[in-house]
């Protein structure tokens, strides 16, 4: 479980992460914790410009925008940006493709309304969930290679 801050940055709430990410997030508060400390945010910038600082929009948006490089090249040919809020709408649709409840999506989502968990779910019958799909193809490719 992590605890994280949910709507707000107010309200504490538990999460349940695999143990393969629980073993990722630990290994970064290590290195975290060597360079910079107990204090201070989770995720921070190590570059001159925000080193300690947490990391805004724009440096995670830089990240994705790196990453969707790496994966896609200079002209991506899916038509669409590579953003971290994408990730979301792939995590709940590939969940709503998995069970049938959609109160175990909303749990999953952590949204309180199935409007909310609606809009977030790719249409799966006319798009077939391609973006997404683009993205984990393409990630699998890529690990691939590095194995």
């Amino acid at each position: 479980m992590v605890t994280i801050l949910g709507k707000g940055k107010v309200e504490r709430e538990s999460v349940k992460v695999t143990k393969a990410t629980m073993s990722v997030l630990r290994r970064w508060v290590d290195a975290r914790e060597k360079k910079m400390g107990k204090d201070g945010p989770l995720f921070v910038g190590f570059n001159r410009a925000e080193y300690g600082l947490r990391l805004g929009k724009s440096s995670v948006n830089g990240i994705f925008e790196k990453l969707e490089l790496e994966l896609f090249g200079e002209n991506p040919e899916h038509g669409y940006r590579l953003a971290p809020h994408r990730f979301r709408h792939y995590a709940i649709t590939a969940m709503a493709k998995k069970k049938d409840n959609i109160f175990d999506v909303m749990g999953f989502a952590r949204h309180s309304k199935p409007e909310t968990t609606g809009r977030y779910i790719d249409n799966l019958k006319t798009r077939g969930n391609a973006p997404a799909q683009e993205i984990e193809d393409e990630l699998e490719a890529k690990i691939a290679e590095e194995l």
